[in-house]
């Protein structure tokens, strides 16, 4: 029997959807914001809302050219309306988003979807006490599948089980595992009985003792082997699942030949035509195994298992309510009788005891109960369930956690009078105020200040962090704090500390505002504030200039791999003043590692020190200028960014000129940039009063290596004054710069 996707009777169908967890809290967001604009949202107009805020982003067209590329076609062939569709079935089946009963194509966020929908920044972060690690953990653990969609009709209830805890049981019971061996283990389990589980683990134990290949053990699940539709409808569940398994540190993957005996077994067993031996398997973390222990006598409750239809959703009230620990239920006769009911049930693991109106206890006397209203009342149901719920006049206590205390100053027209730290919220030092909100796609980490996470924010309602063990003392940091709390050493410029104070300077009070929200009083008064200017002496610029090229070196820690690098790359350009974006990570359909968007368009291909750069980056900054070009429709500059530019890179550059000018182009230049001149600019950048309209020659008339020649060409053209040009000449020959 081919697999027929959400028909499949025999396996848990999980869509290939978004594995990014961050990615989710965006779209959450997202929808967040169509429901509070338009009332709802449905898969075409959140596909609209992603393309239009850069979610989905394509580096060559405009927001109107990408949705004008799909508007004659079919919906689904709209790829940004799949992509929205997937999203908001997931976060169905995880309770963080449900449909309207009575209103085809209508959705809405449960309660605790647009908590989630409230963290900003990076993730996971926390609000208060509030950890989004901690709710993301409980829901995706707990996961459980009653449908594949809303249908009545797809409500497929043979499978009552949680297939999460389900993959870490199993991958605790034999060390490691494979898509397919979960497929037929995790996914096909129907229950989380005892039973099962030993009848599950046969069939691998089967196959680790080499009595039947992996196409015998698909096929006594009706899974046939030699259909690639049904193989790529069955990897892609566990796929989907570890992903987020993996990024809750639950999971890792592991090569098999670091597993003794794991590649032969695979060699023998997995020996179907279409099913090749794999290179790395899921094995379960400690952190997993805590959480599989945790949730071991875990009893779920489902809804359509409740009796009595007149008490039903109060019932409902009643077990959300022990989840939460608020024993204390003010009784009412409706109340009483409905618990009543819920004691008398056998599927119900529960004893209750009340005096009078008052419940005295409700004391689960098999497992641990787990009942969530926003996940396990069946959407067409939640109407009602939410009608009850007003009557019974419960109340959600995390509705108050989405206000934090920041702390402000009384006068806002003055400077604070201490350099310790402010505690601002949110912080300049960690995360771009202005890119908080940016959804994933567009800007990779747009809201990351510090590249190698050496200055945190673990808090909102603490300090950020420094660990000076990942730090690279690229100064951005520095740079953002709007008091100069980020001490540096004197002589050779290194940070050595946030100044910390336990008491609250008199010129501060605490207020509270809502999480997500930046008052217009706290924005106004970082603006205020943040005009100091960035002023080293020689000594010291030299000094860091050579710690970092040294620090950013292949083979030394902190590592600064491909992403610090190019995060490195694009915080620096805004440092210098530059409008620019990472647009160079996974998903982004844009040649351009880094993009300058204003005052001016360039194309820049990063080259961190581990890739080195070679002579391919010299054509990538060619095509990917090529490619921009549709969307700014005016000259885009290309440019290219690496620790070291070796003579093939500069010769390639050559040729490339040479060919486009013969080619009737006026003006062609590839100017590289070494990473120690980039890092030397933005240490001057104040003193020598660097501008992006001041370096516009870098990107339009200069070609191959920029070299100091060529910024004392800039400085002459600007005017400076003559001994601040011979400090920086100095400057520049003792870096060979």
């Amino acid at each position: 029997m081919a697999y027929t996707g959400k028909k499949h009777s025999n396996y848990i169908w999980i869509p290939k959807a978004k594995s990014d967890l961050k990615e989710y809290r965006d779209g959450l967001r997202l929808c967040r914001d169509l429901e509070d604009t338009t009332g709802s949202f449905n898969d075409k107009t959140l596909g609209n809302h992603q393309v239009e805020s850069g979610a989905i982003f394509n580096g060559s067209l405009t927001v109107e050219e990408y949705q004008a590329k799909y508007k004659t076609q079919q919906l689904g062939n709209q790829s940004y309306v799949s992509n929205a569709r997937m999203l908001i079935r997931m976060c169905r089946f995880f309770g963080w988003i449900h449909r309207d009963a009575k209103r085809k194509s209508t959705y809405y966020l449960t309660e605790r979807g647009r908590l989630i929908s409230q963290f900003i920044g990076k993730f996971p972060n926390q609000i208060g006490d509030l950890k989004e690690f901690d709710l993301f953990l409980e829901d995706i653990v707990t996961f459980r599948f009653f449908s594949v969609d809303d249908l009545p009709g797809y409500q497929n209830k043979k499978f009552k089980t949680l297939p999460n805890l389900q993959i870490l049981r199993f991958l605790s019971q034999f060390g490691y595992m494979h898509h397919y061996e979960l497929a037929i283990t995790a996914l096909s389990a129907t229950n989380i009985s005892p039973e099962e589980f030993a009848a599950k683990s046969d069939i691998i134990r089967s196959m680790r003792q080499g009595k039947i290949n992996i196409g015998t053990a698909l096929r006594e699940f009706e899974h046939d082997s030699t259909d690639k539709s049904t193989l790529t409808g069955i990897y892609d569940g566990p796929k989907v699942l570890c992903s987020f398994l993996r990024q809750l540190g639950l999971v890792e993957t592991v090569n098999t030949k670091e597993i003794q005996g794991a590649s032969e077994y695979y060699q023998s067993t997995y020996t179907e035509y279409l099913i090749k031996p794999p290179r790395t398997v899921f094995r379960i973390t400690e952190f997993g195994e805590e959480i599989q222990e945790h949730y071991r006598d875990i009893a779920p409750i489902w809804f359509d298992e409740i009796s009595g239809l007149g008490h039903k959703y109060t019932i409902a009230n009643v077990l959300d309510s022990i989840r939460r620990e608020e024993t204390e239920v003010e009784g009412t006769p409706e109340v009483r009788e409905a618990l009543t009911e819920l004691q008398n049930q056998n599927s119900i693991p529960v004893q209750i005891s009340h005096y009078e109106n008052n419940i005295i206890g409700i004391i689960p006397y098999k497992g641990s109960l787990d009942f969530r209203d926003y996940r396990d009342i069946p959407p067409e149901e939640r109407e009602n369930y939410k009608a009850h719920q007003t009557r019974l006049n419960l109340f959600d206590k995390t509705k108050e956690k989405s206000l934090v205390q920041v702390q402000l100053p009384i006068d806002k027209t003055l400077l604070p009078q201490t350099n310790h730290c402010f505690n601002c919220y949110p912080a300049p030092c960690v995360s771009y105020l202005a890119h908080l909100s940016t959804p994933n796609s567009s800007d990779y980490l747009a809201y990351k200040v510090c590249p190698t996470d050496a200055l945190v924010r673990g808090d909102s309602a603490s300090p950020p962090i420094f660990d000076e063990t990942k730090c690279i003392n690229c100064l951005l940091c520095v740079d953002l704090c709007p008091i100069g709390s980020i001490e540096t050493s004197q002589t050779d410029g290194r940070v050595e500390r946030i100044l910390i104070t336990e008491i609250v300077p008199d010129d501060r009070e605490l207020i509270a505002i809502e999480y997500g929200q930046t008052t217009n009083s706290l924005t106004q008064y970082l603006e205020h504030v943040q005009n100091r200017n960035l002023t080293l002496s020689s000594s010291q610029r030299l000094s860091i200039v050579r710690y970092f090229e040294e620090i950013i070196s292949p083979g030394k820690e902190p590592r600064i791999d491909q992403n610090p690098f190019y995060t490195w790359v694009r915080n620096t350009l805004r440092g210098l003043g530059y409008s620019a974006a990472y647009t160079g990570g996974a998903g982004m359909k844009t040649r351009s590692d880094v993009t300058i968007m204003a005052p001016y368009p360039v194309a820049i291909e990063v080259k961190s020190p581990e890739e080195r750069m070679g002579v391919k980056a010299v054509r990538q900054t060619v095509d990917a200028a090529s490619q921009l070009y549709r969307r700014f429709q005016q000259r885009v500059y290309t440019c290219v960014i690496g620790q070291y530019a070796t003579p093939e890179v500069l010769k390639k550059a050559d040729e490339h000129q040479d060919y486009m000018l013969s080619q009737g182009v006026s003006q062609f230049n590839i100017p590289i940039i070494e990473s120690k001149l980039l890092i030397y600019l933005f240490l001057m950048k104040d003193t020598a009063n660097l501008t992006p309209e001041m370096m516009e020659p870098i990107f339009a008339e200069f070609h191959g290596r920029i070299s100091g020649n060529h910024i004392l060409e800039l400085l002459d053209r600007a005017s400076t004054p003559s001994y601040l040009r011979d400090q920086i000449s100095r400057d520049l020959t003792t870096l060979e710069i």
